[in-house]
């Protein structure tokens, strides 16, 4: 699921971070490198402005219970401005 928050930075400039779940991922680059073309294409066609962009990894594990609370999570996050 698509989740955006919003983060103030030191000098109280508001920057949203949108995570992309990308789980049709299977480790090729070219996916990777497309998924990527296809978020910028969008962010931008939204009149969005881009800081920053990378890959984030979420291994659903809850290491005070030694459980596997949630699902593995691979994906974009994407640092934005209006």
């Amino acid at each position: 699921m698509v989740q955006t928050t919003e983060i103030y930075n030191d000098e109280g400039e508001l920057s949203y971070y949108t995570t992309h779940p990308f789980d049709e991922y299977n480790g090729d680059g070219v996916s990777l490198t497309n998924r990527f073309a296809e978020l910028r294409e969008e962010y931008q066609n939204a009149g969005k402005n881009i800081l920053n962009m990378r890959t984030y990894n979420n291994s659903g594990f809850n290491h005070v219970t030694q459980t596997q609370d949630k699902e593995r999570e691979f994906g974009i996050e994407v640092e934005w401005i209006w």
